[in-house]
């Protein structure tokens, strides 16, 4: 993997609440447990996230190129289909 795609700062933010709850959790309290059970969910569910958007992006893509070597007569479309989704 060139690039990271694991981005969990989506989730923080939609469960920000009790995200700052946890955080404070461990600074006051020292509850770690409660944080990493957290961020192990938050991981869980950026990760089927980001699966499903993968998915999706490359059902397209194949998708594309069946349309470009059927229905044109480009030569290689599967360069083209690659141009495409590696530089939009």
């Amino acid at each position: 993997m060139d690039l990271p795609i694991l981005f969990l700062s989506k989730f923080i933010l939609d469960q920000k609440e009790d995200y700052y709850f946890r955080i404070a959790g461990v600074t006051q309290r020292g509850a770690w447990k409660d944080w990493l059970i957290f961020m192990l969910i938050a991981v869980e569910n950026t990760s089927n996230d980001t699966y499903h958007k993968i998915s999706d992006i490359l059902a397209a893509k194949d998708s594309i190129l069946h349309v470009l070597e059927k229905e044109t007569s480009i030569s290689r479309p599967e360069s083209l289909v690659e141009a495409i989704f590696t530089q939009p």
